[in-house]
């Protein structure tokens, strides 16, 4: 028997009806300890499917999974609410109907969650440049419905009133499209020791430059992403507070410089993070917003206890998610850029 043959030949064949639940989990019945075991590590793996991604998530604020399975499972975990309940209704009020319920409604909450931050933090990888909230949610909106009439279609086709086939299948859904979104988007990363992450399947490492040779890497990423792309001369973008005591931390992918961010002090308690660059074949992968938080972590480290940034008004929205609070009063008009200060608490 090959693999397809056994797995198709593992899936539930006849239906599977509310009683064969309770005929299994009734106190008293052959194993129905084992099986209320097997139930509860199926809800506690559940709440793991949403507690590592949204852990992910406001770490790197780039999100392992794509916009479109969160609103499959926030139709499906709403369906679900309302198919354990009536059979909870239905059936004598056997108590597991009602956890189910309960515990569907939990990841309904989670979904909304992640939706929210599939707003917030990936805008502008998930919707088209410019699309407004009342855009957003009208996208996410169709797709609820389509993903709502669609799963209870394949439900009835499948005669499954418990959801058990579904559940099957969701779990497939769930263990092979964030790997292949991480992969698609080049944005796979998790720490592989001090001062590195892993990146694409190697490790970047992060530099708190304070070397000649580090701050080459920093006026490298500059230069090339701003410098040459924008015309700005060098004596603009290398100004007063470039000197050799200035701190940047540079990331380095293998030998190559390819994001840095300045530090330097505004008074005794405030720091402003600046010349926030990333190589543009580089962007949309999360690592603007790693070489920030690791600038923060060095600020606070060094007792400033606020971060000060002058952010373009096309970046404004890329700060808030990380905190920072914009003050469009001061707007700050310069040689080359207009920018509006904002500042986080550290």
């Amino acid at each position: 028997m090959n693999i397809i043959e056994r797995l198709v030949s593992g899936y539930p064949q006849g239906d599977v009806s509310p009683q064969d639940f309770i005929g299994h989990l009734s106190i008293g019945a052959e194993g129905w300890i084992g099986a209320w075991v097997a139930v509860g590590l199926a809800v506690v793996f559940g709440l793991l499917v949403y507690i590592i991604p949204i852990y992910l998530t406001e770490r790197d604020r780039v999100d392992p999974y794509p916009l479109w399975l969160h609103t499959f499972y926030c139709a499906a975990d709403f369906m679900g609410i309302w198919v354990f309940l009536d059979a909870w209704l239905r059936y004598g009020h056997f108590p597991l109907f009602l956890l189910l319920s309960i515990g569907e409604a939990i990841w309904v909450g989670m979904e909304v969650f992640c939706l929210q931050r599939a707003c917030t933090y990936e805008r502008d990888i998930n919707f088209k440049p410019g699309t407004t909230t009342k855009g957003m949610l009208k996208i996410i909106g169709i797709q609820l419905l389509c993903f709502y009439v669609g799963l209870n279609f394949l439900r009835f086709e499948l005669h499954d009133s418990t959801m058990w086939k579904f559940w099957i299948f969701t779990q497939e859904l769930i263990t092979i499209v964030p790997g292949l979104v991480m992969e698609h988007r080049q944005s796979r990363k998790d720490w592989c020791g001090i001062g590195g992450y892993l990146q694409n399947k190697k490790c970047m490492e992060i530099i708190r430059a304070t070397k000649t040779a580090e701050q080459a890497g920093a006026y490298y990423v500059r230069i090339q992403a701003m410098a040459r792309k924008h015309k700005i001369p060098l004596n603009l973008e290398f100004d007063e507070h470039d000197t050799p005591e200035t701190k940047y931390i540079v990331i380095v992918d293998d030998y190559l410089p390819v994001a840095t961010c300045r530090l330097y002090a505004i008074d005794n308690e405030s720091v402003m993070l600046g010349r926030i660059v990333v190589l543009p074949e580089y962007r949309g992968q999360g690592i603007g917003t790693l070489v920030v938080k690791e600038a923060e972590k060095w600020a606070k480290e060094l007792g400033f206890n606020t971060a000060v940034v002058e952010s373009l008004d096309n970046k404004i929205h890329f700060h808030e998610t990380m905190d920072y609070v914009a003050d469009l009063s001061q707007k700050i008009v310069g040689e080359t850029f207009t920018c509006y200060r904002m500042e986080k608490r550290l």
